[in-house]
Formats: structure tokens, C-alpha cells, sequence
């Protein structure tokens, strides 16, 4: 009966938890592929086969199986874990280090997963936020040379990303001045493709691109910024330039006009909107 299935899953679930300790993948598992064909409910079974998917190296799959876990029971940290595990192997970072931070967060017991993080962290271009934890786990232990050898590497390549960005924000705005707008464009984007969101690589690429030809991804851009930084002058004065080219000069007053209400001190806005206000003379 349906009692007796129910037994009969979280047995062979129990004897895959076995053969998984055993690290013996494919006998633990054909047990829970039983267990998920009795039950296809089964939290644990998805939870466990994702952890067996990820010992034999078949992340795609260990991937799905996470999914399904998580869908079923969000709250359970161990499918959050395997996530990560995959999505690391699949060089996919970024999204590693979310999945790792909530099986943390939710109270995952694994020797070592915050070290972990920063590994992932210092992998995804992240190695502020990797020197910091690296330097918490250190705090711990401080006469761990491992931890010590991993501060170090993380703050040398701290130094060296703030470097080349640098370089390359100098290179942009160089190209800019010299109204190379594609070039400039690249370089700003380069400088995202490094740390992704960076406010002021966006104004910078938001006015690059208006000048080069293309507005809509300007005002792409000082969307961009508006969803974090909601009262930044620069990102109001530079989408209203954008609306301006494309002559909805209505839309371009009111974002002059906004600039001013942020900055009364800025002149920008106040210039360009004198000459929106001349234009929208014209058209009555």
C-alpha cells in the first residue's frame, strides 16, 4: 500500500546515505533512483542524488536535482550546497557563491565553507569581499599558513584589479575626450566585464554611447544606476542628453529639472535645460 511505499523510498534512501559515505556514486545512485521512482516527491531523494550527481562529476544533472529539492523545500540547506558545488565546477561563480552564502545562512554544517566562499569569491573577480572573509576565517586561526598565503594572494589581486581598472577608466576617458566613442564604449565596458555594476563606469558608457550613436543604450545605463543609487544627479543629467537625441524633449526637461532639484549647484543640467526649453518653444 502507499504506507508501505512510503517505507519502502526512505529505505532505499537511507541505504544510498550509506554507499554515498562509502563513496561508492553509482550503487548509491541506483538505490535513490528507486527511491524517487516510488516517491516523486521525495525532498531527500533529490537532495541526495544531487550530492551523489555531484561525486560523479555530472553537474548539469546535480544541478536539476538541486533545483527540484529547492523547489520542494526551499528552507533545506544541503541542495543549496550541491548548487553551489555545480555551479563552481561549471565555472558559473557568481551564482556559486549565492548558493553556497544561503546553504550558510541556513545552517549548512560543512568543515571549511566559508573558506570556500572566498575560493569562490577570489574565482568570480570578487577579491575585496574574498580578502575579508579570508581575513575572518584568519582572525580564527591566526597561525594557519594556508589562510595566511590566501590573504595574501587575495590583497595582490585586489591591488592588481583596482590597478587595470584604473587604466582603463584613464584609457576611456582619453578616448572620450578625443571623441573615439566606440573605443571609449569598449573600454567602459571592459571595466564592467570586471566588476559588474560599477556606478561610474556606467555614466561614464551611458554618455560614450550617446555620443556614439546610441541613446537607447545610454539610457540603458543611467537605468542602470537609478535602480541602486535613486538620487544620483549625474545619472538624471546624462538620460535626459540621451532623451534629447532622441528629441523627447519632454522627457529630457523633466530629467534636467530633476538634476537641478539633486545639484541646484551643477551647471550642466541647467544649460542643457535651457536649451530643451528653447527647443519645446520652437515646436508650439
Amino acid at each position: 500500500g502507499r504506507r508501505g511505499r512510503g517505507a519502502l523510498h526512505r529505505a532505499l534512501g537511507g541505504l544510498a546515505v550509506i554507499q554515498l559515505t562509502r563513496e561508492d556514486y553509482a550503487r548509491a545512485r541506483d538505490l535513490v533512483d528507486r527511491a524517487i521512482a516510488l516517491d516523486p516527491d521525495y525532498v531527500q531523494g533529490y537532495q541526495l542524488r544531487a550530492a551523489i550527481l555531484c561525486g560523479l562529476e555530472e553537474w548539469e544533472l546535480a544541478l536539476a536535482d538541486a533545483a527540484r529539492a529547492i523547489e520542494l523545500d526551499p528552507n533545506d540547506p544541503a541542495p543549496h550546497f550541491s548548487r553551489g558545488m555545480a555551479l563552481r565546477r561549471l565555472g558559473r561563480f557568481g551564482p556559486a557563491v549565492v548558493a553556497f552564502d544561503r546553504a550558510l545562512r541556513l545552517g549548512y554544517q560543512q568543515p571549511g565553507l566559508e573558506e570556500l566562499i572566498a575560493d569562490t569569491l577570489l574565482q568570480a573577480g570578487w577579491p575585496e569581499r574574498a580578502t575579508v572573509v579570508y581575513a575572518r576565517r584568519l582572525a580564527c586561526h591566526p597561525y594557519n599558513r594556508r589562510l595566511q598565503e590566501k590573504v595574501r594572494r587575495a590583497i595582490e589581486a585586489k591591488e592588481s584589479l583596482f590597478e587595470r581598472i584604473t587604466q582603463l577608466g584613464i584609457a576611456g576617458d582619453e578616448a572620450y575626450a578625443a571623441k573615439d566613442y566606440a573605443q571609449a564604449e569598449a573600454l567602459y565596458t571592459e571595466i564592467l566585464a570586471l566588476r559588474p555594476g560599477l556606478l561610474n563606469a556606467l555614466l561614464q558608457r551611458s554618455r560614450a554611447r550617446n555620443h556614439g550613436g546610441n541613446p537607447r543604450g545610454g539610457i540603458a545605463d543611467c537605468e542602470a544606476v537609478m535602480r541602486v543609487d535613486p538620487n544620483n544627479p549625474v545619472a538624471y543629467v546624462n538620460r535626459g542628453a540621451c532623451f534629447a537625441a532622441l528629441r523627447q524633449l519632454v522627457d529630457a526637461r523633466a530629467d534636467f529639472l530633476r538634476a537641478l532639484e539633486l545639484d541646484p549647484s551643477c551647471d550642466q543640467p541647467r544649460r542643457n535645460l535651457q536649451l530643451v526649453e528653447r527647443e519645446l518653444g520652437r515646436d508650439r
